[in-house]
């Protein structure tokens, strides 16, 4: 498919939440896979939808690196074991939404190939969850920004100091999990948990000038490679674990 999914449940194309992707999408141009919210034109804001679901068992990507290829317009949940390719964004540059916003990126291995799925790569994020108070991404497979710019692994940001972001990079289990990018993860505020690998010109950013703190529970590797260091924290009150 050479044309982008935007998914509703009322309308014309009407789809079924959750949507699992089965089979390959790939948009030449525009979002590959989308969910708008609602739209008011007065304030120029979206507002949250009933939250959507997105599974991916397959391939999703869009041509253009100035799209996303796969586009909440608010909040929702995506579940990938496959492959994306430009990135996964939830919430929109001028959302106000007390939504929250969920990615489970699985890791499991391929038969025969030595490999693991579940892969998010794009040119400016991986991941990117803007204007939510609740945040998350659990991640066991591949998460990385390919620009050569600024560019975030994960980003978790809002316009106000209210956003809280949850990130944990593999577990005790299993230690293959990775996150990077010119920075591999930013936050406002809350907690990286991390047992892979989170690596970048600086390893984890926590905002400066908004935010109540951060807390870093390591028990993995961070990798800052510039002259910020692996761990860059911000305002607030701040906590370093170091999990033998």
């Amino acid at each position: 498919m050479t044309t982008g999914i935007t998914l509703s449940t009322s309308g014309t194309f009407i789809h079924t939440n959750p949507f699992t992707v089965t089979s390959s999408i790939y948009a030449t141009d525009g979002h590959a896979v989308v969910v708008y919210g609602s739209f008011d034109q007065s304030v120029h804001m979206y507002y949250s939808p009933p939250p959507w679901t997105i599974v991916n068992e397959a391939t999703i990507g869009t041509k253009s690196k100035y799209y996303s290829a796969v586009y909440f317009g608010a909040g929702g949940q995506l579940t990938n074991s496959g492959r994306i390719n430009e990135g996964v964004r939830l919430g929109a540059n001028n959302q106000r939404t007390f939504a929250s916003a969920v990615v489970l990126n699985s890791g499991t291995s391929i038969s025969g190939h030595g490999v693991a799925a579940g892969y998010i790569g794009g040119y400016g994020y991986g991941v990117a969850l803007r204007y939510f108070t609740a945040a998350a991404v659990t991640n066991f497979g591949t998460i990385r920004s390919t620009g050569t710019d600024v560019s975030f692994g994960v980003l978790v940001k809002s316009g106000n100091n209210n956003a809280i972001g949850t990130i944990a990079n593999g577990s005790s289990d299993y230690g293959g999990a990775y996150i990077g990018g010119n920075v591999g993860v930013y936050l406002v505020s809350g907690t990286v948990t991390n047992f892979g690998t989170i690596k970048g010109s600086l390893g984890i950013q926590f905002s400066y000038g908004l935010g109540t703190g951060g807390t870093v529970i390591n028990a993995g590797t961070i990798i800052g490679s510039g002259v910020h260091g692996a761990v860059n924290f911000g305002f607030g009150t701040n906590r370093l674990v170091i999990d033998p």
